[in-house]
């Protein structure tokens, strides 16, 4: 009983964190991209990969960061009037890379540093 609460715990944490990084992508994305603000990429990628990075150091395990990442793209992509798929493959790819880095440098501050930098 207690291991599927466990279970139970870490699936609604990757939903709740996939759903965070979905609406600041829905919200502040689409605030950043209306007002034509510079480098507007780069501050939402920093914002993604903070939730990555608690979700990674929250729950450990393999897949993580790509669970939340696939949330996140699933919201962005229904969010939009039309189809585009670049912030949809933006978002995946971000979170597949933050799954590389953190499963090679494991839980160590130094990796959050690198998949800051790398993404």
């Amino acid at each position: 009983m207690e291991n599927k609460r466990k279970e139970l715990k870490t699936i609604l944490l990757i939903a709740l964190l996939g759903a965070l990084w979905g609406a600041l992508e829905i919200v502040f994305g689409n605030i950043l991209h209306s007002m034509k603000f510079p480098f507007r990429g780069v501050i939402m990628s920093c914002m993604g990969m903070l939730v990555v990075s608690i979700g990674y150091f929250s729950n450990p395990k393999p897949g993580t960061c790509v669970c939340i990442g696939l949330i996140a793209a699933f919201l962005k992509f229904f969010s939009m009037g039309a189809f585009k798929l670049n912030p949809v493959l933006g978002i995946t790819l971000e979170a597949l890379a933050a799954e590389l880095i953190f499963s090679l440098g494991g839980k160590k501050v130094a990796t959050v540093y690198i998949v800051f930098i790398i993404n």
